[in-house]
């Protein structure tokens, strides 16, 4: 029925813009290419080809990939996908992601203040497992990076860096 297949390309479509403006409830929103603007906890593995995984998109929130993975599909080597994004935020909290993995950078975080990354797998990201420009109070703890060009840049003006417990394998540099 070609009725049918026009209905599922403007579902996919709906969804899509959905996804991408952020407009999905909390239970559904922690899908690849979401930005997230209240503390969520994923119920699941995410595969995206969207080039930022998932972005941060609110202060005071905390995200907890509850052991799941994040990886990207898509084309790398523009320097410009991002498991996590998050630019100009505070009191942010990632934790508990098994693996991100495939982007250019794991994290990209620019700007902002007390964000905290922990207990977190970067695994076989292009360019960077985290970097990050302009941030202060910026927490990394108990995470492993590996198999990635650079596991951590801190290109400049990151301010009150602490780096506790982590483990870099593989790469190029660590540092």
């Amino acid at each position: 029925q070609p009725q049918d297949g026009v209905a599922a390309v403007l579902a996919v479509l709906a969804l899509a813009a959905a996804l991408l403006t952020g407009s999905l409830p909390a239970a559904l929103a922690l899908d690849g290419g979401a930005t997230v603007t209240t503390s969520v906890v994923a119920d699941k593995d995410m595969t995206t080809f969207w080039p930022y995984g998932l972005t941060v998109g609110a202060d005071n929130i905390t995200i907890d990939g509850n052991g799941h993975s994040l990886t990207y599909i898509g084309y790398v080597g523009s320097g410009e996908q991002y498991g996590i994004f998050c630019t100009g935020r505070s009191n942010v909290t990632i934790k508990n992601f098994s693996k991100i993995s495939g982007f250019d950078h794991g994290f990209r975080i620019f700007g902002g203040t007390n964000i905290v990354i922990e207990n977190c797998g970067l695994e076989g990201n292009a360019v960077t497992g985290i970097f990050s420009a302009n941030a202060a109070d910026l927490t990394i703890r108990n995470c492993t990076i590996r198999e990635t060009n650079l596991a951590l840049d801190f290109s400049y003006g990151v301010t009150n860096l602490r780096l506790n417990n982590n483990l870099l394998l593989g790469g190029r540099a660590p540092i």
